[in-house]
């Protein structure tokens, strides 16, 4: 695969201060969400240039942002319940005081651990994800995909071969409607080509501050 293009969803209001837990909850975008995905809809339609197949995870919030974009860039998109976030389970669209409550706690590290009851395991949603890419990269050579944080951070691991050993040591930014590109040099040789890009949001008047 020549290049991998991740954007992950705009603001949700699972995104917003005392909300639900994001998960599979299918929760729609805020106002500055639409407004983040504008944004990056019309960055890319300036920056992107020939074929690309587009990939998006089927949660509302994400559809919103993919439709936007398609919108714009004249693709239709394949949605995919394999791009969704972790699943939370019981904690799935719970507030998220409440379900940090009776969260499992992790001790020590491990890729068998579910957050909550009935929840994936870290290791069964990176599987989940990793496969899904695997079969991608058999058919795609470029691709758009519009996913969640939790989804683009096991795709970059998954890209880059992160030891599972690894997992709990090593994590990536993803901010809402941020571009992450994945490609391979000359030498055939994975690389991240950025990550994080969130240098659209100077259009609609924010920012992407350190903190």
């Amino acid at each position: 695969m020549k290049q991998i293009i991740l954007v992950r969803h705009g603001q949700g209001t699972n995104n917003l201060p005392d909300s639900v837990i994001g998960s599979w909850s299918d929760v729609e975008l805020t106002e500055l969400g639409i407004k983040q995905a504008e944004a990056v809809a019309e960055r890319l339609s300036n920056e992107l240039e020939g074929d690309i197949t587009m990939y998006s995870s089927d949660l509302r919030r994400a559809r919103q942002t993919a439709e936007i974009i398609s919108n714009r860039l004249d693709v239709i998109p394949n949605y995919s319940p394999e791009l969704r976030e972790h699943y939370a389970g019981i904690a799935s669209g719970m507030n998220r005081k409440e379900a940090y409550k009776i969260r499992v706690k992790m001790d020590p590290p491990t890729l068998d651990w579910r957050p909550w009851p009935e929840a994936e395991s870290w290791g069964e949603f990176y599987t989940r994800v990793s496969t899904f890419m695997d079969k991608l990269i058999e058919t795609e050579e470029r691709v758009l995909i519009v996913s969640h944080g939790g989804t683009i951070r096991n795709i970059i691991r998954w890209w880059l071969g992160t030891p599972s050993s690894d997992h709990f040591k090593v994590s990536f930014g993803t901010a809402n409607t941020s571009v992450t590109v994945l490609d391979t040099t000359p030498d055939n040789v994975r690389r991240v080509e950025r990550l994080n890009d969130t240098s659209h949001y100077a259009t609609i008047g924010t920012t992407n501050s350190i903190k």
